[in-house]
């Protein structure tokens, strides 16, 4: 999973899959979850990446990996 900053100095972290020219789902969960938990554990990335697709998933609450 990559780190960004963003301009008011909010960390997000992306986590990007899949190929580059591929149709792109936008993936975002909140509260106390991570991407694995939200979407990996419930097979959602797997379906989307066996359908061809790139996925984005973002981390939209910082308190999910830092402390």
């Amino acid at each position: 999973m990559d780190d960004h900053i963003a301009s008011d100095g909010i960390r997000i972290a992306v986590d990007v899959a899949g190929p580059d020219d591929a149709r792109t789902v936008v993936l975002v969960h909140g509260l106390a979850a991570s991407v694995e938990l939200g979407w990996g554990a419930f097979g959602v990335l797997d379906r989307l990446a066996a359908a061809g697709l790139r996925t984005v998933a973002v981390v939209a609450v910082q308190a999910a990996l830092w402390p």
